[in-house]
């Protein structure tokens, strides 16, 4: 389960979620202007690679832009980023649609996977613009991690 709240504390606090809760969401419409800020602010309890810990960096897909991605935290998996991402809508979109991998940085090979987690920018989630809403995440497609997260949409 997921968590949406205006502090970072509470959220952290609560059970967690990806996926709305009603059987037809409503999705938020953006205009030319809006704005979605992403702030990525850490993870716990990633899965390790043979070695025993990690470089886990995240790779953030939003629908109508590119992938961005926060910088490798080093050996460690309880990483901390307070990074902060601002997507400018330059077109009308609907459907949005936040995807979280996060990734173990191989610097001889192929990254692997340490989970993901979706985000969809719904009038249920977001009952306020304006200002940011934090999620804790549960990782999905491993066996234990978590996010967290805090999405704003700033309407024009």
């Amino acid at each position: 389960m997921m968590v949406a709240n205006n502090s970072e504390s509470d959220a952290l606090a609560r059970t967690k979620s990806s996926l709305p809760t009603t059987k037809i969401a409503e999705y938020i419409s953006f205009k030319p202007n809006d704005k979605i800020r992403i702030k990525i602010l850490r993870a716990e309890d990633l899965v390790n690679d043979k070695n025993g810990v990690a470089d886990p960096y995240i790779n953030i897909f939003v629908k109508g832009f590119e992938q961005i991605s926060t910088d490798v935290a080093k050996r460690t998996l309880n990483p901390i980023w307070n990074e902060e991402f601002t997507f400018n809508v330059k077109q009308e979109l609907t459907g949005i649609e936040v995807v979280f991998k996060v990734m173990d940085k191989d610097f001889l090979g192929v990254d692997d996977f340490m989970g993901g987690n979706v985000l969809y920018l719904t009038k249920e989630q977001f009952p306020h613009f304006n200002e940011i809403q934090y999620f804790h995440l549960d990782l999905q497609g491993v066996k234990q991690g978590s996010i967290y997260v805090g999405i704003g949409v700033y309407k024009n």
